[in-house]
């Protein structure tokens, strides 16, 4: 319960820190480098397309709740036009030599034949538990609808034209109908039976679609098409006249998507009656809409390689920290500061940026350059050439006082701070050697001495890494310096070049050229343990490490973009993929190129920013690393009962109850809704679970064979942490003032005190006839047990804290809180024993 209140605290108070931010970023959904992703479609959390990476057109999906991609349906034959609905997918298959309608389940990971009738079945579409499609098999296309629920086939009724390009939502069925000559729109209601024409004008009225009341078609009356909607309520159509060509409207709740000259996705507001381009730039067509986001084909990398992106409306938008026509570089930050360089007066000077201020401050102005401005806590260091060579310079922002740092004749380059530290290359001794200044001290020291090629030294901490060529000029490896130590030593000696280095705590990461192409490799100093963390196709480079988060420069979708890998989620997430450049610096440390070959410092708390170069300026964004929702993902309170495995987790928002089966290998939802849902266990066919729908907490049951769901405990107070044991529950309960042990029996539906009385009673477990909790009638904590079949309760513990009891059979353990290690009781032995081990042992 405190963990989940404590994340879903987190995630308010990132909006809360972004409050003023816009939700809606552009995101790749899938890109395969040499084959077409096309025909996107989306409901919910789950995106599906038409594939040919196998070289024919395949099924993939992608749950944007988790992050996974997979494949739906791989044949020999075509698979096409996939149509979404919940957790099923539908499409056109054409295995048996012409079209035929297949679904995927999902959840259950089935696929089935929906039709396999003569002649062609065309263009499905789903919603809920019915199907529709177009049908030639009597020689003419006309709509069929499918029942899942009653298994039973139907034609609508209709005209004698051609009907084709049908959709469906809930009782509504809308296609393209040529009874007339030309293509109109009609409507079928299947409450009622009635069908109604909604579009008869001159011209074709062509690809509607349905959600809700609200009806949109592309409408050529006037020679060149507009997207025009009714209103079924009202019976009122609008027509968009815009310039050009709008076609393909996909509609859902106040919202249009359609393309737009045949290259653009605009999106309509209904209510404001206005519309926009979610993500200008490329070529984009074929748009879907839900109520997670607009997707699309994207043929940023050519005609003969779409991929699928997608305009997401739950992520937060990207925050513009700098604007006007000039050019931004080189961004560093550290904790709520933004430092870079810019030209708005002529020359590149440096400027800071406080987000939580949300104040710019000026931290030069001089008639000459400024490069590669770094940031550490309140002290900002730069490289410039006021002295004649190239030197760098430290401002303290407290004191407003400005410091030169190196003072020798040498060019100084790769200027980095961390702390109290400074570290640079230069060439004073006659080879390139790394320097140190301590701020504090005021003192310089020389820390490496070995005559070799040096490049991109990175400091955190008390450890300093880089590139050398020690090994010979054409090859570079990495090293590391531990200040503390005194030690030098070699991180990753691979025959293949290494680059770009970065530090943070224990984990080394650089780019790698093994593969033939630049990977993210990874190294634990503690494990001494190396692994890649990214190997894609395309070219990944300069990495940088921030806690659990590896940031990087990644090509993979044609031009650069930015990329973020969570370490102890094993989570890949785009960051920023808008078009043209989105990198971390300029790669070079211009004006001066005094960090040729250098990542940089774009990390820091929840925060990342970079140079985004999509309007034809350079300018620095940043986003909160945070507020995409597969990284806030977590996972807890698991518990089995020997063939599933049912837990908590957040991919929707709220904690919903999941369950995996072992023996179908597949993943279920068991039970989901916009609240939270904690604590599950699970008994045979029965799942039970903390429930917040009502504000507090309540204790939830759903039998997974009958697919009921009903309410085992609820009244004044919060019922919580429920534990289920064949035709039993206990959980604790507070209704009285202080938390007690209840039990139902489901047998007799009967509800009982296990116990109830002085003190907190918390954390039962029942199994078979053994209810176990913990507590404090007595002033520390024990653990009591209660045999129901005797009805006697026995004292397990001594004296200190005895706490988190669990129960199996006969075998009960709990936690010493005085010695931390683990107790055990047998029950039918009535002996225990207390099982010390070094360090701390918790929660068994």
């Amino acid at each position: 319960m405190q963990k989940a209140s404590l994340i879903m605290m987190a995630a308010l108070l990132i909006a809360g820190t972004a409050s003023g931010a816009e939700f809606g970023k552009e995101r790749p959904v899938a890109i395969v480098t040499g084959s077409e992703q096309e025909q996107p479609a989306i409901d919910g959390h789950i995106v599906a397309w038409s594939d040919n990476r196998s070289g024919n057109y395949d099924i993939f999906m992608y749950d944007l709740e988790t992050g996974l991609e997979k494949w739906v349906c791989i044949n020999p034959f075509f698979q096409l036009n996939p149509a979404v609905s919940a957790e099923r997918i539908v499409w056109q298959d054409m295995r048996s030599g012409n079209g035929d309608v297949y679904m995927y389940d999902v959840v259950n990971r089935t696929e089935s034949a929906i039709t396999v009738a003569p002649g062609n079945q065309t263009q499905p579409d789903i919603s809920g538990e019915r199907v529709v499609w177009s049908d030639d098999r009597d020689g003419i296309y006309k709509i069929h609808l499918y029942d899942l629920r009653s298994k039973r086939e139907q034609t609508l009724p209709s005209g004698k034209g051609e009907e084709i390009e049908p959709k469906i939502d809930g009782d509504r069925v809308v296609w393209m109908d040529k009874r007339a000559g030309d293509f109109d729109v009609y409507l079928y209601d299947i409450s009622s039976g009635k069908e109604l024409a909604l579009a008869t004008g001159p011209g074709d009225q062509s690809f509607p679609s349905i959600h809700g009341n609200i009806v949109a078609w592309a409408d050529n009356r006037t020679g060149e098409p507009d997207i025009a909607f009714i209103d079924l309520t009202t019976q009122k159509t609008t027509t968009l006249t815009e310039p050009g060509k709008q076609t393909d409207p996909k509609v859902f709740g106040d919202y249009i998507a359609y393309l737009n000259n045949g290259t653009e996705i605009y999106l309509y507001d209904i209510k404001a009656g206005a519309d926009f381009a979610p993500a200008p730039g490329y070529i984009k067509m074929e748009p879907a809409i839900s109520s997670r986001g607009v997707v699309w084909a994207d043929y940023r990398e050519g005609s003969r390689d779409p991929d699928i992106y997608m305009y997401d409306f739950k992520i937060l938008a990207d925050v513009s920290i700098t604007s006007g026509p000039f050019n931004h570089t080189n961004p560093s930050i550290s904790e709520d500061k933004i430092v870079w360089t810019d030209n708005r007066n002529g020359h590149f000077n440096v400027y800071l940026f406080n987000i939580t201020t949300q104040e710019e401050a000026s931290i030069t102005n001089d008639s000459f350059d400024h490069s590669s401005p770094d940031i550490s806590g309140n002290n900002v260091i730069w490289t410039d050439k006021s002295r004649g060579n190239l030197n760098i310079f430290l401002y303290n922002l407290t004191t407003k006082k400005t410091t030169q740092v190196t003072t020798d004749a040498s060019d100084h380059r790769y200027g980095m701070i961390d702390g109290n530290s400074i570290i640079w290359i230069d060439r004073r001794s006659g080879s390139e050697q790394i320097y140190l200044y301590d701020i504090t001290t005021g003192k310089e020291r020389q820390i490496t001495t070995q005559e070799s090629l040096k490049l991109s030294p990175v400091i955190n901490a008390d450890k300093i890494v880089w590139i050398d060529s020690r090994s010979g000029e054409d090859k570079w490896d990495v090293y590391l310096y531990n200040l503390t130590s005194g030690e030098e030593s070699a991180i990753c000696t691979n025959s293949a070049r290494q680059a770009q280095p970065w530090v943070w705590g224990d984990t080394v990461v650089w780019a790698d050229g093994r593969n033939k192409n630049w990977d993210i490799y990874s190294y634990d100093l503690v494990t001494k343990v190396e692994r890649p963390l990214v190997t894609n196709t395309a070219n990944q480079g300069s990495p940088m490490i921030y806690k659990d988060y590896v940031a990087w420069l990644d090509v993979r979708g044609g031009d650069s973009d930015i990329y973020l890998y969570d370490l102890r989620k094993s989570v890949e997430v785009p960051v920023a993929v808008l078009p043209l450049q989105q990198t971390p610096n300029d790669g070079k440390g211009d004006p001066y190129q005094v960090k040729p070959h250098l990542s940089s410092k774009i990390m820091s708390d929840n925060r990342i920013v970079w140079m985004d170069n999509s309007n034809g300026y350079a300018q620095i964004k940043m986003r909160y690393i945070l507020s995409d929702p597969l990284l806030l993902l977590n996972t807890d309170f698991p518990s089995t009962n020997g063939s599933l495995l049912v837990w908590s987790d957040n991919r929707g928002g709220y904690w919903n109850i999941y369950g995996f089966d072992f023996f179908t290998r597949s993943e279920k939802p068991i039970s989901r809704g916009d609240w939270d849902e904690l604590y599950p266990k699970v008994s045979g066919d029965k799942v039970v679970w903390s429930d917040y729908r009502g504000g507090d907490s309540d204790i939830y049951m759903k039998d997974l064979t009958t697919g009921v769901e009903s309410v085992v405990a609820s009244g004044a107070g919060d019922q919580v942490w429920p534990s289920i044991s064949g035709n039993r529950v206990v959980w604790m309960d507070n209704s009285s003032g202080n938390w007690d042990v209840y039990l139902m029996d489901m047998a007799t539906n009967g509800t009982e005190p296990v116990y109830k009385g002085p003190g907190q009673q918390m954390y039962p477990i029942i199994s078979g006839d053994l209810v176990v909790w913990q507590d404090n009638r007595n002033g520390n904590w024990d653990v009591y047990a209660k045999d129901l079949k005797s009805g006697d309760e026995t004292k397990l513990t001594g004296e200190g804290d005895q706490v988190y009891p669990d129960v199996s059979g006969n075998t009960i353990v709990w936690e010493d809180g005085k010695s931390s290690d683990i107790s055990y009781y047998l029950w039918d032995k009535k002996w225990g024993k207390t099982y010390p081990r070094p360090g701390n042992q918790t929660s068994p």
